[in-house]
């Protein structure tokens, strides 16, 4: 996981505007990465805001252990008939979810997915801005699906 961490930041790096601000980070020496590496602002943000999404497969332990967990499926409707859902999973289309919020625990963690993880995105970010913890799967029900989890067509 910390590989992959480095990766993304590395493929920032080569991509990114370089900023005037910079953020040092220090690296262990069995990652084979200068010792600091100086990182743009604007990409320290936007790799943090990746520390919101996790894998299906890390989703799917956390369903199992984490009791108080709500899973936010924030598809369409008809959606669901096509490429099912995870069980216990509560269908609020994103573009509802503004109206919902009042509505949600912000005592539980959410688990929030779609088909591919972009709307998912989104969700999570509008919910940390309303002071919820939650998570994005990353590939939403795609990636779950290509993983071989169980999915419900009901």
């Amino acid at each position: 996981m910390k590989y992959l961490g480095l990766s993304i930041i590395a493929s920032l790096l080569f991509t990114a505007c370089i900023s005037k601000k910079t953020i040092e980070i220090r690296s262990y020496p069995e990652q084979r990465v200068p010792e600091v590496v100086y990182v743009p602002e604007e990409i320290v943000e936007v790799v943090a805001s990746q520390k919101a999404n996790i894998s299906a497969i890390d989703a799917y332990d956390m369903i199992q252990t984490e009791s108080e967990l709500m899973i936010l499926d924030v598809r369409n409707q008809n959606e669901i008939a096509m490429d099912g859902k995870i069980s216990n999973s509560v269908l609020i289309p994103l573009n509802a979810l503004k109206y919902y919020l009042t509505k949600l625990d912000k005592n539980k963690k959410i688990l929030v997915y779609c088909h591919t993880g972009n709307r998912s995105q989104v969700a999570t970010e509008m919910l940390f801005q309303n002071g919820f913890n939650a998570v994005n799967l990353l590939g939403g029900i795609s990636s779950w699906k290509a993983s071989h989890l169980p999915v419900r067509y009901k």
